[in-house]
């Protein structure tokens, strides 16, 4: 039993990761060949941009736009940290007035007054839970657009320009060109 244990100790000291991890791996070429739009295009890749997927997912969960810095899309950062923080101050508003309203309700003794209050309860909290709602989403949309920012910083850069250009004709004459990177 004891040899059994030994024996199962060595095989998992040498196939656990670790002890793969010593090996090189092969360097990647810094320039990518890849199809887009019938043309063959070479653009380096910009590997000092990137960031864990996973982890900018987590972060944006956890801290508003944090995943976005990350990614270093700083507008969309400013952007998820105003919305989150704005919709947690309205969510907080609606909360402590759901919570007054209750409040006012249980102590009210008249039946119109508590008639009244109740109404009140009850579009405080349907406000309140609409606004969570909103916060949440809100949430999801910005944890899952810094997974993808940090998915596609991996990808090649192009540059953003409109060219026009003059060329002759093949059967006479002059021909435009315009041409639109996006």
């Amino acid at each position: 039993m004891r040899r059994l244990f030994s024996i199962s100790l060595l095989l998992i000291a040498f196939l656990t990761p670790g002890h793969l991890k010593s090996q090189e791996k092969p360097e990647q070429p810094a320039v990518r060949d890849f199809q887009s739009g019938g043309y063959y295009v070479n653009l380096p890749v910009d590997s000092g941009r990137t960031q864990n997927p996973t982890v900018a997912l987590f972060k944006s969960m956890f801290v508003p736009g944090w995943g976005q810095l990350g990614n270093k899309k700083y507008v969309k950062a400013g952007i998820f940290m105003a919305l989150e923080g704005s919709l947690v101050v309205t969510l907080i508003h609606y909360s402590q007035k759901t919570s007054a309203a209750r409040e006012k309700f249980d102590a009210a003794a008249n039946t119109v007054v508590k008639e009244y209050y109740f109404n009140k309860f009850l579009e405080a909290k349907n406000e309140r839970n609409r606004f969570s709602w909103y916060l949440g989403t809100t949430i999801f949309l910005s944890m899952f657009d810094a997974y993808v920012d940090a998915h596609l910083a991996k990808f090649p850069q192009y540059e953003k320009r409109i060219s026009f250009d003059l060329v002759p004709h093949p059967d006479g004459g002059i021909a435009a060109n315009l041409q639109l990177n996006f």
